[in-house]
């Protein structure tokens, strides 16, 4: 799965770059925060037939804060990280599951805070290594005229359902 979307990935760079002047793709700086619980094991009783991103940004310092409710990961895994890629208007978020021991998956909350984000960046695309034939969470933001939001993605298949 992760191989299919990394190459996805890879195909659109490729395209977009076929398209337009060179601008060559920039690795952002930030920091993912996330409480290792899987929320089965919490005891959570919440509907979980949804993903979704709270988000916030701060022009003075050119940060944006991320929330990801629901995010599919496998139950135990040795660490979650995440690489920010500004491929021209587009925010990337690529999230890893590191070393997947156990035969099912979780849902966790994640906490992004990314550093350098041009108010002219107008899409934020998810790469996300469980989410199986579910529609990929992506959606366009305008930063300059609304600086919070929240964007909802119904799920339907393991482990969301």
């Amino acid at each position: 799965m992760k191989t299919r979307l990394f190459a996805l990935y890879i195909i659109i760079l490729c395209v977009s770059v076929g398209c337009k002047d060179d601008i060559p793709d920039q690795s952002l700086n930030g920091t993912l925060l996330c409480n290792m619980q899987c929320k089965y094991d919490s005891g959570e009783k919440t509907l979980h037939n949804f993903t979704s991103v709270d988000y916030s940004y701060d022009s003075d310092t050119k940060t944006l804060t991320l929330k990801h409710i629901n995010a599919g990961f496998n139950c135990c895994p040795d660490s979650l990280i995440a690489y920010f890629i500004l491929s021209r208007n587009t925010l990337f978020i690529n999230e890893i599951e590191n070393n997947p021991k156990c035969n099912c998956n979780c849902l966790y909350d994640l906490n992004f805070i990314i550093e350098g984000v041009d108010p002219s960046t107008d899409s934020l695309w998810f790469i996300e290594p469980n989410i199986g034939t579910q529609n990929v969470l992506r959606f366009g933001i305008d930063l300059s005229n609304k600086k919070q939001g929240t964007v909802t993605l119904k799920r339907t298949q393991y482990p969301w359902n």
